[in-house]
């Protein structure tokens, strides 16, 4: 047993490190950085760093609007989706044979695969924060961390609802068996749900659409209620995942 979780964890840390592989990491970077830029002249005149976190993410309520906060919100929120979903995609390949050898359970191995993209989703959060407070202290010398609270409370909704959409992409990718094909599947899926919650004021109740802190200010629900519900879609999918790699040879899921 205690041999097993030291396996969990090594294989875990090593998943972690594929993820933010140096060219990864580089593109991360280069992502807040434009993001930042964007956004210099309210970082300038904002002193309260909670403010600055949630309108460095605050996303958008409607395609409709400003397309520079789209695509700044398109390309901090779909960069992690692809690179999580990159590295799962490959270890469902050749990689995956070693790993499974070594569990003798493919239980085993795919609970390693939820817990470093979980954990990756915190990684790539907590990265882009402190990258952002960095920026904002250099800017701004009257930058303040009052509000710890909130700025933990916008990370883990971030985090709550970035692994979310990876599980859907998986699910994607397990039924198509293609990476490019489930990225631009989940993309085009979030683009229509984000649409479809401004048009019909059901942002509260659709799950892809609970990380976009424009919705909760738009519609009025709290934190807490995305978090929770997006647990409940999280087991569900991850349930589902697991019986459909349990089940089936993973050369079947990749060829």
């Amino acid at each position: 047993m205690e041999n097993n979780s030291k396996s969990i964890l090594q294989i875990t840390k090593n998943n972690i490190k594929v993820v933010f592989s140096i060219p990864n990491i580089f593109f991360i970077v280069a992502i807040f950085i434009y993001i930042l830029l964007t956004q210099t002249d309210l970082i300038k005149n904002t002193g309260n760093f909670g403010e600055i976190i949630k309108n460095i993410f605050y996303g958008v309520d409607t395609l409709e609007g400003n397309m520079i906060k789209i695509f700044s919100w398109v390309l901090y929120q779909f960069f992690i989706i692809f690179i999580i979903g990159n590295f799962f995609f490959k270890e469902l390949g050749v990689r995956s044979y070693y790993t499974v050898y070594r569990f003798r359970s493919k239980r085993h191995w795919h609970l390693c695969l939820q817990i470093a993209s979980l954990l990756s989703c915190f990684i790539y959060f907590i990265f882009g924060t402190i990258i952002v407070f960095l920026y904002s202290v250099v800017s701004n010398n009257n930058t303040s961390l009052i509000n710890i609270k909130d700025i933990i409370e916008v990370i883990c909704l971030l985090c709550a609802s970035s692994y979310y959409l990876v599980t859907v992409y998986i699910i994607y990718a397990l039924i198509s068996k293609k990476h490019a094909l489930s990225f631009i599947a989940i993309l085009i899926t979030v683009l229509f749900s984000t649409q479809l919650g401004y048009i019909f004021k059901v942002d509260k109740y659709i799950p892809l659409n609970q990380g976009i802190i424009a919705k909760h200010v738009a519609n009025n629900f709290n934190f807490a209620w995305s978090i929770i519900f997006l647990t409940i879609f999280i087991i569900i999918d991850v349930f589902i995942i697991n019986n459909i790699i349990v089940k089936k040879d993973l050369c079947e899921l990749t060829h």
